[in-house]
């Protein structure tokens, strides 16, 4: 494009042709995701080439050279605005059996965006993101006298003819005329400024080709005008004629596409493919998501990679851009965000709390970020200084065999090999001489006199060290045994052995505590040769049995069956004889012999009494053994006066019971309610005399 002119130039001081740098200005729309409304039909941009037939949008722009300034030797201002249009456009093709239209239908002349009809006009707007606005349309949206009048005729066959010199045009190409003035003296004129959108064609493709458009293909050229303020005719022509490939030109990033992390300093491809586009290509990246691009090259080859040297720009919100250098159309971008990394280095072991072992190996780890080597150091005190390794690699571990010296204030700092950056141990750690712990499980042992315990002696290391250690017991009660499975054992992988205590018949109960001791064996330069002790509860205990059932004011009819209930500690596994008595303990009379599992069903006899007990005892030798707390009863009922048969005599018993004051039946209500209906009554002496002279049922439980 021209250099413009200045106020400077020309007649009186200032140019009275400032419009070449006035043009029109061709190119075809670079996005494929547009979309409008047409009444109830979402009608969208498809990628052309891909599926035919398809829409191809190619908008028209003007550029302005905005000069507008004051006059002062005629004192007047000069406003150097467009007043008319008059644009004739021609385009053909190089595949001349394609269809190839820019149809009347899909290019309507409605200038009002409030129009039904304007989502087909050339007037609509598209994707005001990438363009401006349209300004006819929003001139025709503003109050009135702002609009201008337009006038479009499109004719996509060839039945035109023209004179060309001394013969008749037998082509004539497809056309249209786009002529614009504005309504009246108060209109506002052309939009002073840059690029601004002013109509927008679409043409319909049917097959890949070359569409081009030029003004100059057909008279009468001089027709293609621009009018300004004073009637100042030009004829402004800028990229034409301009040839549009279907499929369009494409660029498409490869990488980084999103995802990837790159360090500063490093070289990384940035590639792309390319697609019916051969020119120069201008490469830019974004660390803030596409807000703000930084030039990367302005011009390099379209060959598809170039090798960059990643700036120290670290954020996670990186994308790259590359575009045509001429112009930026095609153009692509990162599909996602990439990261610059920030250099880091973070010290994981030991980092601080930790305690080593003298002349043990451990591990040093770390975590970082585009770190490739990096040196290691040990202090004491922050002081003395040691290089632990020079140079070490990207594994970010390093096996270290920890000094001889032990130390309470030690610390590892780690760094890159070129100095920066650095971490040290967040607080000191300690180098100690080896140690160890020892426990028992469980902690508590429990046994009958006589019998023996177990429990577990478990040795283990502080550090992660390996010794052995002799075992001994003291404190122990009279007339105990104790033995080790194992009297030396090894640790530090929680090496154990059993201690078994065994006591005597005559150990009186009682609770104990008893120690075991652990000794290093031997002594070197490790320092080893320590000595702990754990703990142990002994406790010895008397096995008991306790009857639950019957333990006391119950009531149990002759022949039914009933449950006898006992609970056992520390009796296990041994057989019970359980034995009753009807006159309060004096004799005992057997039930069975039978298994220790706290329950037994029995048959009541036919011995009523209000002085029973049950006993259940071991049945090799009688102990432990329990009894009945108290005395239960077993009745016969209807039996008022306990002698073990139903007669007259109980009939005579409970007349004298409930007439004349005579003693109660033992029990009361279950021998004496002969019915069964829960009272003893005149109906129980009833009841007898119907069961003894008249054949009645007998009482029962």
């Amino acid at each position: 494009m021209d250099v413009c002119c200045g106020a400077d130039s020309g007649d009186y001081g200032y140019s009275w042709d400032l419009g070449y740098c006035d043009t029109l200005n061709i190119i075809f729309w670079p996005k494929t995701d547009t979309c409008f409304i047409d009444g109830v039909d979402t009608i969208c941009i498809n990628t052309p080439g891909k599926d035919f037939p398809c829409f191809l949008y190619v908008p028209l722009l003007v550029t302005h050279d905005s000069n507008t300034f004051y006059w002062g030797d005629h004192s007047l201002w000069v406003q150097d605005s467009i007043v008319a249009f008059v644009i004739p456009l021609a385009w053909t093709r190089t595949n001349p059996t394609a269809y190839c239209s820019l149809s009347g239908y899909w290019n309507r002349n409605i200038m009002n965006p409030s129009d039904v009809r304007f989502p087909r006009s050339i007037w609509r707007y598209f994707h005001p993101s990438e363009l401006d606005s349209n300004r006819m349309a929003w001139l025709a949206g503003q109050e009135q006298g702002l609009e201008w009048t337009a006038y479009l005729s499109v004719a996509s066959d060839s039945s035109w003819h023209y004179f060309n010199g001394d013969k008749d045009s037998a082509f004539v190409p497809p056309h249209m005329w786009l002529a614009l003035f504005s309504f009246s003296s108060t209109s506002r004129k052309w939009w002073e400024g840059e690029k601004t959108l002013l109509a927008t064609l679409t043409f319909r493709i049917e097959d890949t080709m070359y569409v081009c458009i030029d003004s100059t293909w057909w008279p009468p050229s001089s027709h293609l005008k621009f009018t300004r303020q004073g009637v100042k005719s030009y004829v402004p022509r800028d990229n034409l004629p301009f040839c549009m490939p279907v499929p369009p030109p494409s660029i498409e990033v490869t990488s980084p596409n999103g995802g990837e992390t790159w360090c500063p300093g490093n070289i990384q491809n940035i590639t792309w493919v390319s697609k019916n586009f051969t020119g120069y290509v201008k490469i830019e990246n974004s660390i803030d998501s596409g807000n703000h691009w930084l030039e990367i090259t302005p011009r390099t080859e379209n060959s598809g990679a170039y090798s960059w040297e990643v700036e120290n720009i670290p954020s996670p919100n990186c994308l790259v851009r590359i575009s045509d250098a001429l112009d930026g159309y095609p153009n692509d971008e990162s599909d996602g965000n990439f990261t610059i990394a920030e250099q880091s280095l973070v010290l994981t072991f030991p980092d601080g709390g930790e305690t080593l072992i003298v002349d043990s190996t451990y591990e040093i780890t770390w975590t970082s970020s585009c770190i490739e080597f990096v040196k290691i150091e040990y202090f004491t005190d922050l002081v003395s200084c040691s290089t632990i390794v020079d140079s070490a690699g990207s594994d970010k571990s390093y096996l270290w065999r920890v000094p001889i010296e032990p130390s309470d204030s030690c610390w590892v700092r780690i760094c890159d090999i070129d100095s920066m950056p650095c971490d040290t141990s967040e607080t000191n750690f300690s180098i100690v001489r080896p140690d160890f712990t020892i426990f028992v499980q469980p902690d508590t042992m429990t046994l009958v006199a006589g019998d023996s315990a177990y429990c577990k002696v478990i040795l283990n290391s502080l550090y992660g060290f390996s010794s052995t250690c002799s075992l001994s017991v003291s404190d122990l009660p009279p007339g105990t045994a104790w033995v080790f499975d194992k009297a030396v054992i090894k640790y530090p992988y929680g090496d154990t052995s059993t201690l078994t205590i065994t006591t005597a018949d005559t150990t009186p109960g009682g609770e104990y505590t008893i120690a075991i001791t652990a000794t290093e064996m031997g002594k070197g330069k490790k320092g080893i040769g320590h000595e702990h002790e754990a703990k142990v509860t002994l406790i010895v205990i008397v096995p008991r049995i306790e009857v639950t059932s019957p333990d006391g004011g119950e009531n149990w009819c002759v022949w039914k069956t009933e449950e006898i209930t006992w609970r056992c500690e520390w009796f296990p596994g041994h057989l019970v004889k359980i034995e009753y008595s009807t006159d309060a303990g004096i004799s005992w009379l057997p039930i069975e012999g039978t298994q220790n599992n706290g329950t037994y069903l029995w048959s009541i006899p036919d011995t009523p009494s209000e002085s029973c007990l049950v006993r259940v005892s071991d049945a090799e030798d009688g102990n432990p053994y329990d009894k009945s707390d108290n005395f239960f009863s077993i009745f016969l009922a209807g039996d008022a006066n306990s002698d073990g048969v139903i007669n007259s005599a109980d009939v005579a018993y409970l007349i004298n019971y409930l007439f004349i004051g005579g003693p109660h039946p033992v029990p009361t209500l279950q021998a004496g309610d002969a019915n069964r209906d829960g009272r003893v009554n005149s109906a129980d002496v009833a009841y007898l005399i119907n069961y003894l002279f008249v054949g009645g049922p007998p009482p029962g439980c």
